[in-house]
């Protein structure tokens, strides 16, 4: 980082002894602390740069409190100690002002705006860089003005005003594409579709991260080309293609590679860790998240390294290590707040705060406690806060303490934990009031998990007020959810399928709430089947979850078959979600069609499954029978249990 020249202090012929000393002493600290600082002992360089500081501002020398406070903040930008920088950023631009010269305006200006980033303030960034931008225009320097709205677009991107984002990055696009600029046209484009990616709409994300990829490739600019398949890899996910996603991951980790490019490596890493660990594959996503911190200690970037922790950390908690997950997680809080990344700290606190609810009701006081600080340093911030103080309620609800969990879900307004408070209070009717006031808004939004969650929701109200079919119809259309998500899970997603929860409804929820709706109509016969019918689901994700899987292995031609029919639907489903928020109506019902056309071949696969593999078929994809389907001996009885949160269910079959 390059640090600003100090000229020489000229010592005043007449000046006092006491004044001539100050004089020299504040340019020995100068030397000292540029001599250390470029030498590469930065912590001690800056220590001469504050002892010069504060002896500067007991002189009252402008030259040298101008020189100094540029530098640290230059220094802390730098080592990313932006709570230490941004003060120092603030004086510099109003010490700059003073002077009335553009090129220090500009310059304190960008160092503002980094140190703002830095530290999460992102609006307050846009600002800075837009007043960069009007200096520019001022001067009609246009390289200057593609930079600003750049770093503008930027800023807006991370304050998630993504419509603000776009639009400063299309004034980019136009604007390098004015210039001839082809480098400044593949970054406007990557950011835009990183926006539009971020907006939920995947078509035009991967068009425009396509044509960054062809335009990097055109430049043969190896790192930025690997920035620009990481978008699109990112792109590919939204979009629900995990494989060409993990495709262009390890393409651009390899450039990162070739080139020594430790960040690249490190990001690279980390995504494909991060796919792994959503398709179900924990020790593959273990393993990336391990190499990408040690790839990250290698380069000894901080945040890099507790990044990496805090990935860790959650795979941990996905295979209910919490001991391991906690650990992983503390060690990444304990970086962020060293370094001053205090975003990244709110999301490592609300981490080890959702692994201690998840040890039980004995630990709610521990994740209180990281929630609260979470939550204080959110606050600090200015940053959105309304989930820190969700999973706040939801666990002193799970721990009993539903006086303080309803003053949070009250002025949260969240109509759903508000239903499931009124549930654990057994006020069945005002738990029905509450799921029946967002159903109709879900529905035309076709939110899937909240979907699920008001089905569960107002079946166990109707269970509770004892309308026993109205329960029945909305506990089997949660399920029609449930299996609709999971007949396209690939093995290793099933795993943990069932011990998912979405607003604290388990998806084994509205199978027992099934069973005890149509036990309760008298329907014994539809209640066994609905029995089994979760038996058999959590059977089979006991085996994925184990190794037992292994016996019952497809040959390869059938198991690319599998994958291929499963990762299709899966992207089709994303495509449809994408599409649906876009409002492409005419697209939308197209891609039903693709859907629907999907689901038979799958249903035709497992068809010849049956067939030819009927172990493989049965387990991964059941077929429940009904009791009177059950085909027993004369001499012989079946005796089959069915526990609920409720009741305990023995069906007698002889």
């Amino acid at each position: 980082m390059k640090l600003l020249r100090m000229l020489p202090l000229l010592l005043a012929l007449h000046a006092p002894a006491r004044a001539q000393a100050d004089l020299a002493r504040i340019q020995s600290l100068y030397d000292e602390g540029t001599r250390l600082y470029n030498s590469g002992e930065r912590a001690k360089g800056v220590e001469s740069f504050e002892e010069g500081l504060a002896l500067a501002r007991e002189s009252g020398n402008a030259l040298a409190l101008r020189t100094f406070v540029s530098n640290l903040s230059l220094a802390y930008n730098f080592l990313n100690n932006f709570e230490k920088g941004l003060p120092l950023a603030k004086e510099n631009l109003a010490l700059a002002r003073q002077t009335r010269d553009a090129g220090q305006v500009h310059g304190a200006l960008l160092v503002l705006g980094q140190l703002s980033m830095g530290a999460g303030k992102y609006r307050e960034a846009a600002l800075v860089f837009s007043e960069m931008l009007e200096l520019a225009a001022g001067l009609g320097n246009k390289p200057e003005m593609l930079k600003s709205l750049a770093d503008i677009g930027v800023a807006w991107e991370k304050a998630e005003d993504y419509v603000a984002a776009i639009g400063a990055q299309e004034k980019a696009l136009r604007l390098a594409r004015e210039l001839g600029d082809l480098s400044a046209q593949a970054r406007a484009l990557n950011r835009l579709g990183v926006n539009f990616n971020y907006q939920g709409d995947a078509e035009m994300a991967l068009s425009l991260h396509k044509q960054a990829v062809a335009l990097r490739r055109k430049l043969g600019e190896p790192k930025a080309l690997g920035a620009a398949l990481l978008n699109l890899g990112n792109a590919y996910d939204t979009d629900g293609d995990s494989p060409l996603a993990l495709r262009a991951y390890r393409e651009a980790l390899d450039l990162a590679r070739a080139n020594d490019d430790p960040e690249g490596i490190s990001q690279n890493l980390g995504n494909l860790g991060i796919i792994h660990n959503k398709i179900g594959e924990y020790q593959k996503a273990l393993t990336y998240f391990e190499e990408e911190l040690k790839s990250a200690r290698g380069g000894g970037d901080k945040r890099e390294i507790a990044g990496a922790m805090n990935n860790i950390g959650l795979v941990f908690s996905e295979l209910g290590q919490m001991e391991k997950a906690e650990a992983s997680f503390e060690g990444a809080a304990d970086i962020f707040r060293e370094i001053g990344n205090r975003s990244r700290l709110v999301a490592a606190l609300t981490n080890l705060g959702n692994a201690e609810a998840k040890k039980g009701h004995e630990k709610t006081s521990r994740a209180q406690d990281y929630y609260a600080q979470a939550l204080g340093e959110a606050q600090k911030l200015g940053i959105p806060n309304e989930d820190i103080q969700a999973a706040m309620a939801d666990a002193l609800m799970d721990g009993g303490d539903l006086i303080c969990a309803d003053v949070i879900f009250k002025r949260l307004g969240d109509p759903r934990r508000l239903g499931r408070l009124a549930l654990g209070r057994k006020d069945f009717a005002a738990a029905a009031k509450s799921f029946e006031s967002v159903l109709p808004y879900d529905l035309e939004r076709r939110h899937a998990d909240f979907l699920f969650v008001d089905y569960c929701g107002l079946g166990s109200a109707a269970l509770g007020l004892k309308d026993y079919a109205k329960a029945a119809d909305y506990f089997e259309r949660a399920i029609t959810r449930v299996e609709d998500q999971r007949y396209a899970l690939a093995d290793g997603e099933r795993g943990r399928f069932f011990a998912a929860e979405s607003n604290g409804f388990a998806r084994i929820v509205p199978y027992k709430g099934l069973v005890r709706a149509l036990a309760a109509q008298g329907n014994l016969d539809s209640a066994f089947r609905a029995a089994e019918n979760l038996k058999a689901r959590q059977l089979a994700e006991a085996i994925a979850k184990g190794r037992a899987q292994a016996a019952l292995a497809l040959p390869e031609e059938q198991r690319i078959e599998q994958s291929r029919l499963t990762d299709s639907l899966r992207a089709v489903r994303k495509q449809l979600e994408s599409l649906f928020l876009a409002k492409k109506m005419t697209a939308y019902k197209a891609k039903e069609a693709e859907l629907a056309s999907g689901k038979k071949a799958l249903a035709d696969f497992v068809s010849r499954l049956r067939r030819s593999h009927p172990e493989y078929a049965a387990v991964n994809y059941p077929q429940p029978l009904g009791g009177s389907q059950v085909l027993l001996a004369p001499e012989e009885t079946l005796l089959e249990f069915e526990v609920t949160p409720e009741r305990t269910f023995l069906f007698i079959l002889s």
